[in-house]
């Protein structure tokens, strides 16, 4: 559903699947995922601080959450 950029629906069933667990960081990274393609940035940094808060190694294993750090990076304009 989300690759085909029905990210409504994807957050719909994400959503769902929250409630039953939580503190999944690929489910938070999936989520983050579509609120990227919503272009909704304020929620896609909520969802990686979820994944940082939950799971900090997953971000340091999965390029996905990597890739959100560097375009945060990049948006943001600052310097680390």
């Amino acid at each position: 559903i989300q690759s085909h950029g029905d990210h409504d629906v994807a957050l719909t069933k994400y959503r769902i699947a929250a409630a039953a667990t939580p503190e999944s960081p690929h489910l938070w990274n999936n989520i983050g995922m579509c609120f990227f393609g919503k272009k909704k940035y304020v929620a896609v940094v909520d969802c990686l601080w979820l994944i940082v808060d939950n799971a900090p190694c997953f971000c340091i294993k999965h390029k996905p959450c990597i890739n959100i750090v560097a375009l945060l990076y990049l948006l943001s304009g600052t310097a680390w």
